[in-house]
């Protein structure tokens, strides 16, 4: 005989094994049919009942503004035809009520209104036409206008420099050639402006930069120490000259790198060569006005034999044309210096 210790429940949780048994035995009556509701009406829920005339009738304005806004009605025969005659009739209504308010207005518009209807009547000229500006043309404009020679001759340093950055010019034939001009001026300055300082070396570095310097290029050399006082002194002037002679090659070395031995007593001494060759030879500052030595009294005797210091800005590579030159800035930087001391006795 089968074990029938497990037990089936049915859905409302009674135990259904036995009961099944003994129904099939006719111990027990059948089992009675489960619930089923009646289905379901729409017609029964008079809010979803189809709408007749009658009841769009009896609905007041308010609802009625609800109701066309109800996305569950748009299927509503009624409700679209009232939707429909809702809309004839706010239609006709802006035809009929388009102003209903006293409107105000100012006093100028009811001069321009008055205006106008007076035109309309030929009693007023008709009314001027608005001002048009003309076309722009870029020639009615100086700033764009193509540039001449002459324009580009009267304009300062700093404003060609400027013009030389404005992308606006690019097309301008005269800027182009401008460009191109300065160019060729900017790379001859690189050619020839190459130091500008005074540049120290060591022993190994003097044949480079001396001995083999371009046979074109004026080469100063200082030999110093940092002991003695008057190099000191002197590596000032030069480190000015070199500045303002920037085609001139300055250089400083320590006396006993360059020449083994060499007394401190000669010190400074400056050494002048040109195409690998000593041109000429400075022991001291008594050449140069002992310890009242400027820049201008250097430049004077380092140029009385050769043209040694070069701007490379005047074309000038004559000796005496480079003397001329350095006479004209210790004028100038001697006037320079009296005006300033009298401003200064002034201001005391």
């Amino acid at each position: 005989m089968a074990d029938y210790h497990f037990v089936y429940k049915d859905v409302e949780g009674a135990s259904t094994q036995w009961d099944d048994i003994q129904r099939r035995l006719g111990n027990l009556p059948p089992k009675p049919e489960p619930f089923k509701p009646a289905p379901f009406s729409p017609a029964d829920d008079p809010d979803l009942a189809p709408k007749s005339k009658a009841w769009i009738d009896d609905r007041t304005p308010a609802e009625l503004d609800e109701l066309e806004d109800d996305p569950d009605l748009d299927d509503d025969r009624f409700l679209q035809e009232y939707r429909k005659r809702r809309l004839v009739e706010m239609r006709e209504a802006a035809k009929v009520a388009r102003f209903g308010s006293v409107m105000p207005i100012s006093g100028s518009d009811f001069v321009r209104e008055w205006d106008d209807i007076q035109r309309r009547l030929g009693n007023l000229p008709p009314k001027p036409e608005p001002f048009k500006p003309a076309p722009f043309s870029p020639a009615d404009d100086p700033d764009l206008a193509p540039k001449s020679k002459a324009w580009i001759d009267d304009r300062t340093p700093a404003e060609l420099d400027e013009l030389e950055d404005d992308p606006d010019l690019d097309d301008d034939r005269f800027l182009q050639e401008y460009r191109k001009r300065r160019l060729v001026e900017m790379r001859e300055a690189a050619k020839v402006a190459r130091f500008g300082s005074v540049m120290p070396i060591s022993g190994s570095d003097f044949v480079r930069e001396v001995s083999q310097a371009p046979a074109d290029v004026w080469v100063v050399v200082l030999l110093y120490k940092d002991s003695i006082q008057d190099c000191g002194l002197l590596l000032c002037c030069l480190e000015e000259l070199a500045t303002k002679y920037p085609a001139t090659k300055f250089v400083k070395i320590i006396s006993t790198e360059c020449i083994l031995n060499y007394p401190d007593r000669n010190l400074p001494t400056i050494l002048v060569y040109n195409n690998g060759a000593v041109k000429g030879t400075y022991v001291g500052l008594h050449q140069f006005g002992s310890r009242r030595c400027t820049p201008e009294a250097v430049a004077l005797a380092l140029c009385q034999s050769d043209p040694v210091l070069n701007d490379g800005q005047t074309g000038s590579s004559s000796r005496e044309g480079i003397i001329k030159g350095v006479q004209k800035r210790f004028i100038e930087k001697f006037v320079a210096d009296h005006e300033e001391k009298e401003d200064d006795d002034y201001s005391d």
